[in-house]
């Protein structure tokens, strides 16, 4: 490096010696004349050819610095890839943030890797915009923009996303599951029926009898419907209705599989015509395998309250409360009691007061969003979710 900075120095005083003629320097002879600037002119010739000789050696470094910075790179980006894939199948929102940083400064802010990994972590409709118009990531942005609209219930908008899917890729799962969403909005269950038949292999099979049991049902086939999920409480409860002499039976059996208030009013109703006695044993049988449950101790009680067994129910409610957090049905109960058992009008109206604040036991919940809703839609109500309650 020295002699390549001194080879520098002295091409320049060379070439200041040749420029200005103050320097210049003449020698004569009989027979011709030297300029001593032609000299040094050749001499600077050489000495130029010497420094672009030198420079072999800072190319050939800073062609190593370059590939040295390249490979850097390219292991910040495959140390990259393992913390994006920890923190999303970790569902570690906290890291989002920083991830998405990373990302920009790896492969730049109009990369197609930086808006892919933007988009999967926090999903807005300006990066599937931005997706959709290049021809590389459209897909992913038409993907994006699909769920996105499905998510705000604009139909109207996914089904016009869903005329830019190229052909090839009409027949790939989550197109089939998009169109399968449209024809549930539109109450076209025979349509979604084949949808679904169609993107069978790609579902678990317990949710794929779900999903077929519920559109049998809005089929009008609620045999066929229960015969293929029993234990779904919404299609036990409209086949019992149908086929009353087994009712108790099919309502028993999706009970211990899934125990709730719907399903106890449902039996209680069954049980309607037989001697008192003999209800009270069949909700004892009920409830034998699940007596702890929070709903066995309010079928119990509920029963105990109907037969005037005061001691008995409010036994069971204490026992509740114990376990469970209050709950409507469980304040009303209580209110009933202390009113009619022991006529403490005051304690009555505190556990009224205490009923309204409290939350419904009635109600269905959406595993997707947490809505809740005092009848069972085969959509959700709040979004759009398909047999989520």
């Amino acid at each position: 490096m020295t002699k390549f900075l001194s080879a520098l120095i002295c091409l320049a005083v060379l070439i200041a010696f040749i420029w200005n003629d103050s320097w210049r320097i003449t020698l004569e002879t009989t027979n011709y004349e030297v300029s001593l600037s032609f000299i040094l002119f050749v001499t600077g010739l050489i000495v130029t050819l010497w420094i672009l000789f030198l420079f072999k050696r800072p190319f050939t470094w800073w062609h190593r610095f370059k590939e040295w910075r390249r490979t850097k790179a390219q292991e910040k980006r495959e140390d990259f890839l393992p913390k994006l894939l920890t923190a999303f199948l970790g569902h570690q929102t906290e890291k989002n943030t920083v991830l998405i940083t990373q990302a920009q400064k790896l492969y730049g802010a109009k990369s197609p890797e930086y808006l892919l990994v933007s988009a999967l972590l926090q999903p807005q409709p300006d990066i599937f915009q931005v997706l959709n118009q290049s021809e590389t990531t459209k897909l992913a942005g038409l993907y994006g923009l699909i769920q996105e609209a499905h998510r705000q219930g604009n139909f109207e908008e996914m089904a016009q996303l869903l005329q830019q899917v190229p052909t090839a890729l009409e027949k790939t799962p989550w197109v089939r599951q998009a169109k399968m969403q449209l024809a549930l909005n539109r109450s076209d269950w025979s349509a979604a029926l084949q949808l679904l038949e169609q993107n069978k292999k790609y579902l678990p099979k317990a949710k794929y009898r779900s999903q077929k049991a519920c559109l049998l049902l809005k089929l009008g086939e609620a045999k066929k419907a229960y015969r293929l999920d029993p234990t779904h409480p919404a299609i036990a409860l409209a086949y019992a209705q149908i086929d009353i002499k087994r009712a108790q039976k099919i309502l028993k059996r999706v009970w211990h599989a899934e125990p709730c208030w719907p399903v106890y009013l449902a039996y209680k109703k069954a049980l309607q015509g037989l001697p008192a006695a003999k209800q009270i044993k069949q909700v004892l049988d009920l409830t034998r395998a699940t007596r702890d449950e929070r709903y066995s101790l309010l079928a119990r009680a509920d029963m105990d309250i109907t037969y005037q067994n005061w001691t008995r129910a409010k036994e069971n409610l204490e026992n509740y409360l114990q376990k469970y957090p209050l709950t409507r049905q469980v304040a009303s109960m209580m209110a009933f009691l202390e009113r009619t058992a022991w006529h403490h009008e005051q304690t009555a109206q505190e556990w009224e007061l205490r009923a309204v604040e409290s939350e419904d036991d009635s109600l269905w919940i959406c595993h997707n969003c947490n809505h809740t809703t005092s009848e069972w839609y085969i959509l959700c109500p709040h979004c759009n979710a398909f047999d989520s309650l």
